[in-house]
């Protein structure tokens, strides 16, 4: 089914379901997270209805109740049992994290794109090893991570 976010037509939304850890969460309870792919475009259009708090709110309500109903559609045994626990746009990474454009990835792979990874070292300077979220698509804090230990991989390796 097709919804629309930003003034666009979507028909896929990923979803992550955080129950890997019953330590974490009470009995029969879970936290679903939406994530809907949005581009320069949407962040305008969500940077400018920022301006109209109360117009901000209703949309991401909105996004937000669209979206429970497309989940309890596809899983009915859910139905009546789902909460919103709060929602975001891009402008909420822009305003809490000072992300550009609101991305929390560095990239967002695009069709017919290969993945890119940049070495952690560079020819001729000694030395010297990069560690950072922009090393390979689709970037982020995990692919941050990730580098750091790699760079240190080969730090120790080259002593």
């Amino acid at each position: 089914d097709e919804y629309d976010v930003a003034g666009e037509t979507h028909n896929f939304c990923g979803m992550r379901v955080f129950d890997y850890d019953d330590t974490l969460f009470p009995m029969e309870k879970r936290v679903i997270q939406c994530n809907v792919l949005q581009n320069d475009e949407n962040y305008a259009y969500w940077f400018g209805l920022k301006n109209n708090i109360s117009l901000y709110n209703q949309e991401k309500q909105r996004l937000a109740d669209d979206l429970r109903l497309r989940i309890e559609k596809k899983y009915p045994q859910l139905e009546g049992k789902l909460i919103v626990l709060g929602t975001y746009s891009p402008v909420t990474f822009t305003t809490w994290c000072n992300a550009y454009k609101g991305g929390y990835m560095s990239f967002n792979p695009q069709k017919g794109y290969k993945n890119k990874y940049v070495k952690s070292t560079i020819k001729g300077l000694n030395n010297l090893y990069l560690a950072s979220q922009w090393i390979q698509t689709s970037g982020g804090l995990p692919i941050a991570a990730a580098s750091g230990k790699f760079a240190i991989d080969i730090m120790k390796s080259s002593r």
